[in-house]
Parts: structure tokens; sequence; C-alpha cells
């Protein structure tokens, strides 16, 4: 870590990395933003985040907040942030959406979908339902899986008063894809419209156990299945 060599400090940081090395943490430390070259003051920032070093969370708001931090490792620092996370972040992460620079707000996204939190499940939710469609969108949605039923399905369940028909549908998928039952009202409704026919089928079936396509009247079956168990977890 401490060769003359460039290439070879950004390979030391690898292998620190890759082993997760934590003897390493107070030169990780001294390098995020002192080292003399870009790549690897910017590998530093990433290794802080994943080994999820708590002493480098000051350090990183300090510099995610200074208006002369070169804008890469600005984004650089607040996807490391979300993934060490602990107190403040959120805040920093949800201020940071709000950002002039369209790289700013990607990265504080990143951050958040990274941060184990229901509050930033929440706010990736409603990035995904006011974005739908466009990269950010997409982002939002491929965090909210990585995050897991836990977080995201409670996040997505607020996001169902969208009015948006299209955007709602997005998110009773969604949330059918995590075999939800609170959805299955809005799965039956999607059914009759014939949206995503073969999905739907699949996501009620899965869902409810039910065999649709053996009952005369599959939208009956599907309701009583909800009136009897919409409460049991799944």
């Amino acid at each position: 870590l401490s060769d003359p060599r460039p290439t070879v400090r950004r390979a030391a940081i690898d292998e620190v990395v890759e082993v997760r090395d934590l003897r390493a943490e107070e030169r990780l430390l001294a390098m995020m933003f002192t080292d003399p070259e870009l790549q690897v003051r910017r590998a530093a920032i990433y290794a802080a985040g994943q080994l999820r070093l708590p002493s480098a969370r000051q350090e990183l708001v300090a510099r995610i907040d200074a208006d002369d931090t070169d804008p890469m490792l600005r984004r650089d620092a607040l996807i490391a942030l979300g993934r060490i996370g602990g107190e403040g972040v959120f805040a920093v992460l949800q201020r940071a959406l709000g950002a002039a620079h369209p790289g700013d707000r990607e990265a504080a996204l990143r951050g958040l979908g990274e941060l184990r939190d229901p509050r930033a499940a929440a706010q990736v939710a409603q990035v995904l339902v006011a974005s739908l469609g466009t990269p950010i969108g997409e982002l939002a949605r491929t965090y909210l899986q990585r995050m897991g039923g836990p977080l995201a399905v409670p996040a997505l369940r607020e996001q169902l008063r969208v009015e948006h028909a299209g955007v709602h549908g997005e998110v009773v998928l969604m949330l059918a894809a995590w075999q939800d039952p609170t959805v299955v009202p809005d799965l039956i409704d999607l059914m009759q419209q014939r949206r995503e026919p073969l999905l739907v089928k699949a996501m009620l079936a899965s869902t409810t156990g039910l065999d649709i396509d053996s009952v005369t009247d599959p939208v009956l079956a599907l309701q009583n299945w909800y009136r009897d168990h919409r409460m049991e977890p799944q």
C-alpha cells in the first residue's frame, strides 16, 4: 500500500478487499483522499465501502459536503457511505438525491440501495414510481430486488396508492414476485384485463397455490382464497 508505483498500490487495495484484511484499515483511510493518484483514491474509497469501515464514515460525509471534492470521488463516497451505513447516513444520501448534477443523484440512489434501512427502501421505491421506464427507474427496481422482501415489500406496499394505472400495475407485479398476498385482488383485476395473462396467472398460482386452470370460476376461487388466507404469511 505504500509502494511508490500507483499500479502496485491499486493492486494491493484490491487484495485487501479480496481477503478482507482489516489490518489495512488505517492506511486505507489515509489513502481515500490524499493519495496522489485519482484511481488509487477511488479504489481506497471503494475498499472502505466494501469492508464497511465505520471509521471512514465521518471523512466520507465531510468530503461529500465539501464543494471542492472531485465529482468522481464524491459519487464513490456516496455509494461507499451507503454500504457502511450507520447514524446520519440516510439523511446525507436523501439530501444528495436533490443534487443539481444527475451523476450525484444516481450515486445517491446507489448509496440508498446499498443501505439496509427501511427508510432507504421507501425512498428507492418512491424513485421507482416517479421514474418508471427510465434508466433511473430501472436502477431503483434493481436495488429493491437486491434489498429483498423484508425491506422492499413494505416500501412497495406504500406505493400501491399511486393513481397511474400502468405504474400501479408494475408495483403489483413486483410485490407478486415476492408472493405478497395483499396484491391478490390487484392481480385478479389484471387477469380480468388480460394484462400479461401468462405472467399474472403464474403469479396468482404461486401466491395462492390454486390450479387456476382447473376451477370453473377462477375469479370466485381466488376471491374466496383471499378472504380466507389474506392474513397468512407466505
